[in-house]
This record gives structure tokens, sequence and C-alpha cells, in this order.
């Protein structure tokens, strides 16, 4: 591949990093924990940096599908990636999408017991 991708392959990369069916939400979220630039990602994954925009563009695979492991070899093979890389990366990506809800639903719980609790100071017995 290698070849310079045109403007509006990129934008459509920058802005598929915005929803989760892409995989340029899983690239974003993996660039941002790590502090990687393009270049980072890139290195780490083992592929040119040209070829980012597409695999960004690809659909996501998902962990719990049957498929999920044929997916992820295909990309590796289609974009040359380093074995087991984009493996390591979407179990990363999932691992943290997977801590953050956790706790988001705990501060949730949190919220609603103190304020259970903050009623239950506020009347008299």
């Amino acid at each position: 591949m290698n070849s310079k991708p045109s403007p509006a392959l990129v934008y459509a990369a920058q802005r598929a990093a915005q929803r989760s069916f892409f995989l340029a939400s899983a690239l974003r979220q993996y660039q941002d924990l790590h502090q990687l630039d393009e270049q980072g990602l890139a290195r780490d994954l083992g592929c040119a940096a040209e070829d980012l925009p597409r695999l960004a563009l690809c659909r996501r695979p998902v962990g719990t599908s049957a498929t999920f492991l044929d997916d992820v070899e295909q990309l590796t093979r289609r974009f040359h990636l380093k074995d087991g890389r984009l493996l390591a990366l979407i179990r990363q990506v999932e691992a943290l999408e997977a801590l953050q809800t956790h706790m988001a639903r705990a501060s949730q719980r949190e919220s609603l017991l103190q304020a259970a609790r903050d009623r239950e100071e506020g009347q008299e017995p």
C-alpha cells in the first residue's frame, strides 16, 4: 500500500474515531492511552503511517464474536502488521472500556446512595 492517503480519507478516519463501529475508535484510545502520535502508532503496529487511515476505516473486530480472531488475522495480513499487535491493542482497549464502564456505574450507584442518605438525614423520625 504505502501510497499517501487523500485528505478526504484522512478526514473520514478522524471522524470514524468517534464511532465504536470503526477500528479508528480503538486506535485513537490506544494512542491516547500510550501518548502516541501517528508515527508511534504505526511503529507499534508495524505498518506505514500512510496505511493508518485505511486501517482505521475498517470495521472493528468484536471481542465476543465467534469470528474475532479470524477478523484480526485478516486485518493483520492485509495491512502487514506485526503478529499479535492488533490483537493486543484491541484487547487492551476493550479492557479499558470495561473498566471505564464499571467505574461510571459504580459512581452512579454511589451518587444514588448518597442522595438517599441525604434525604434520610433531612427527614425527621
